[in-house]
């Protein structure tokens, strides 16, 4: 168990050390869909000025209560904190914007099952009638997941192309290959039987 703490240490250590300075990996999925990383103030600014009406926050699932280790986590992905995900809220309904906190793990012992928000972020997605914006930390991995699925179920993507999508965000920007490996694993698992994870009406 230390051993395989201190491995997945030096893992998300060296993924700090990697990843882009730009937060936002930002993209526009369908008229009323935006997608990205964890938005500064400035950011919120555009998204306002786009009309996004509401913003679905996945930061807040990698804190497992083991202190050493998301002390790790924090340093690497500052968004995941209580904090953090108070203040982005409120600075978005300052500015007109509802934000919903939906918390996704982005970390391999996580996807083995899918995640209880998962559905309601694909459902949000499938239902939007006003603009929206979705984000974790670098808009990369939890973000790529969901936006992925949601092409292959609602847009009628394949899996192939949806997956090509999602490796391109990763395109000079190295993350974690153990987060990459479980959640393409997971989206493969998923889309091989073209299983809807998508919440009940």
């Amino acid at each position: 168990m230390k051993a395989l703490f201190a491995f997945t240490t030096l893992i998300l250590i060296s993924t700090a050390q990697l990843v882009s300075a730009d937060p936002m990996s930002f993209q526009q999925i369908t008229e009323n869909i935006y997608a990205g990383g964890k938005p500064s103030m400035d950011d919120l600014v555009m998204l306002r000025a786009l009309g996004v009406k509401q913003i679905i926050n996945l930061q807040g699932g990698n804190l497992g209560g083991n202190r050493q280790f998301d002390d790790i986590v924090l340093s690497i992905q500052p968004g995941e904190s209580p904090r953090a995900i108070q203040a982005e809220s409120f600075a978005a309904e300052t500015l007109g914007m509802n934000e919903i906190s939906l918390p996704l793990p982005s970390y391999a012992s996580l996807w083995t099952s899918v995640p209880e928000n998962l559905p309601k972020v694909l459902n949000i997605m499938a239902n939007a009638k006003d603009k929206i914006y979705v984000h974790c930390e670098h808009g990369i991995d939890r973000t790529g997941l969901v936006v992925s699925l949601f092409r292959v179920q609602q847009l009628n993507e394949t899996p192939a192309q949806a997956r090509e999508q999602w490796r391109s965000l990763q395109k000079d920007r190295p993350v974690s290959l153990m987060t990459s490996l479980a959640m393409f694993n997971f989206f493969d698992r998923i889309t091989s039987g073209r299983k809807k994870v998508i919440a009940g009406p």
